[in-house]
């Protein structure tokens, strides 16, 4: 049954009119990359990838101030790392979306003109390559969806498995557990601000990972 779902998943990202690009294009449309549709649609996602680049900078916000802690300083970094290059990738499909689509159309005209010719060693050859992209794609995505998966799980995770962490916390001698670390305007330690800092991060979380996965 799930084999079933996951065939008919896959089967639903093909396009015929892009043989080689369409899961990835589709990928692409989905995360607001590839920016086809109403002018409100793209709107909306531009807001989006904005408020990902206000995110950044609270996470760079958070290591200045952070500044006398290496470890916690440390540990920022690798995930602020990665979200630059999200942002940079978006303001790259963004900016340059013309050249982008341009590249893809081109990738696709070719590929649809030599399938009209019908020879079997061409036909062979794009199956062979259609495939091995496909599982290489395909893989990526799941990778991404597993760390990023974890990245949400991992502080929770610590916290319901250690009773000695959960007393700390209650002592207060460790601070409450965190996705990623970003300054706030308000107290993201404590309730509600705890809640809306979870909700924030798991969203940025799920959005950076799909863009650079895409």
């Amino acid at each position: 049954m799930i084999v079933k779902k996951v065939i008919s998943l896959t089967n639903s990202l093909e396009d015929p009119k892009n043989p080689l690009l369409g899961p990835t294009i589709k990928g692409l449309y989905f995360f607001g990359l590839w920016q086809t549709g109403s002018e409100m649609r793209k709107l909306i996602y531009n807001i989006f990838h904005f408020t990902t680049f206000l995110f950044v900078i609270s996470e760079f916000v958070d290591i200045y101030l952070s500044r006398h802690d290496l470890n916690k300083v440390l540990n920022n970094m690798s995930l602020s790392v990665l979200s630059i290059i999200c942002v940079a990738k978006c303001c790259s499909y963004v900016f340059w979306q013309k050249e982008w689509r341009k590249l893809a159309n081109e990738i696709s005209k070719e590929e649809l003109l030599q399938m009209k010719k019908f020879d079997p060693t061409v036909e062979k050859l794009m199956k062979k390559y259609t495939k091995y992209t496909r599982m290489i794609t395909y893989m990526f995505w799941m990778l991404v969806f597993i760390t990023n998966l974890l990245l949400i799980l991992s502080p929770f995770l610590r916290y319901m498995s250690s009773e000695s962490y959960r007393d700390d916390i209650d002592k207060g001698n460790e601070p409450i557990p965190q996705i990623m670390y970003s300054w706030f305007p308000f107290d993201s330690e404590k309730m509600p601000g705890y809640i809306g800092a979870v909700i924030l991060h798991i969203v940025m979380g799920s959005q950076g990972s799909g863009v650079l996965a895409v």
